[in-house]
Order: structure tokens, then sequence, then C-alpha cells
């Protein structure tokens, strides 16, 4: 039986907001898990306020994974997201790309190419699936802590299900402009 690509697609969101809620769920072997891993990138950010700046979210997926679930929850009233910029190289099926700045959270889901068990193509090692970028609101000096959780799957089951390395943004004062008045000499 042959399925449409977008057949495909929801059944792959379907499965990855089953992993999500943990939903029948099977845990991996923790020899498995300790392979895999989320990350943002960089650890730490020390940024002016109401200046932006961006977080790569990395994927370990070990041997290999098909599927990437995320959340990223922050302070809203220290940052907002500007943008959730999808890297499609090795997770091309972008399934969710949404944030709510009042509420504070991000929420990303990828799937690997669709053919990729059978070409034997599924994306292993380190991948890069987004860049969030983010603008600091609050006034200064503030610590902000960004937080990731997510999912990783392989063959329908969880390789990584958990609490990922999140980021700690450090907010200075925005720079102080001074502004002198030109002082011309007249020469007689």
């Amino acid at each position: 039986m042959l399925l449409s690509k977008r057949t495909l697609s929801i059944l792959l969101l379907i499965v990855l907001v089953l992993q999500v809620t943990g939903a029948g769920s099977k845990a991996k072997p923790a020899a498995l898990a300790t392979q895999v891993s989320l990350s943002l990138s960089p650890a730490s950010v020390t940024i002016p306020a109401q200046r932006s700046f961006s977080e790569d979210v990395i994927v370990d997926c070990g041997a290999n994974a098909e599927g990437v679930g995320i959340v990223v929850t922050f302070d809203p009233s220290l940052l907002q997201v500007v943008s959730v910029d999808a890297d499609e190289s090795q997770f091309p099926l972008v399934l969710r790309n949404e944030y709510d700045n009042r509420l504070g959270i991000v929420w990303y889901d990828v799937g690997a190419p669709l053919g990729c068990h059978a070409e034997g193509n599924c994306p292993s090692g380190t991948a890069r699936i987004a860049t969030i970028t983010f603008r600091a609101v609050a006034q200064a000096p503030q610590t902000a802590y960004i937080h990731l959780r997510g999912q990783v799957t392989w063959s329908g089951e969880y390789i990584f299900s958990g609490e990922g390395s999140g980021s700690t943004v450090t907010i200075l004062p925005p720079p102080v402009m001074l502004y002198l008045p030109l002082v011309t000499r007249h020469y007689r």
C-alpha cells in the first residue's frame, strides 16, 4: 500500500505527538539513550538589554534518528522569540514550528526524509535542526534560563526522552551612548 507524502507526514506527526505526551512509549536500553542528546548552543550568552542573539538547537542522533520533537521554555518577561529558523539539511520534514511569547514556549518537531530507512540515509551524528533568535527585553542586570526538553526517535521508539542542555543568558545594561558637542575652533 502506497501512502501519499502528506499522509506519511501526518502519521509521523502523530507518532511524535504520542512520544511527546508519553502515550504508549517504550524506553530504549540505557546504553542507547546515553549516545543521544539535545542541547542549545552556545550554553551561555552575555548580551546587552534590548539586543538579539541566536541559539542553535543541536541533536546528537547517535547511530540513527528519524524524528525529533522539542519544547523550549523561557521567562517571557526577560526574553522574547524573534524567529525560529529551520535547518532542513538533516531533517527536512518540519512538522511543527510554533512559539508563544506570552507563555514563553517554543514547539518544534521535525522528521527525517521519508525514505531514509529504505535508502539507509537517516540522520546520524550531530545535526543542527533549528536556530532560535531571542531578544533580551528585561531591564538589566538579569539572568535568564532557556530550558530544553525533547524526544528523539528511531524505528518508532524513543532513543532519547527528557531534559536537554539548555542555556544561561546574562542580560547587561544597554550600552550608554554619549553625544558630545562638536567643538570648532575659529582662527583669526
